[in-house]
């Protein structure tokens, strides 16, 4: 999450060419905005670990916080 619409912004051209990204206002009334980042990848817990440590710094630096990911499961 980011604090505004240019922390948002800032945050999402952050993230990196191998992420597809958007972003959005939050859905609550925090005022808060939404930044999702989707890469397709099999799990591999040392890359996850070091995917959070890395959007846990940015979304830092924006004033924001990095609230964890979700995943699909495919068969």
């Amino acid at each position: 999450y980011a604090p505004d619409q240019a922390a948002a912004k800032t945050l999402a051209e952050s993230i990196g060419a191998d992420f597809s990204v958007k972003y959005g206002p939050s859905a609550d009334s925090s005022g808060q905005w939404l930044v999702i980042a989707h890469r397709d990848m099999l799990p591999d817990v040392p890359a996850l670990k070091q995917i959070r440590q890395n959007f846990s710094t940015l979304a830092e630096k924006v004033g924001g916080n990095y609230d964890g990911w979700d995943t699909v499961l495919v068969k």
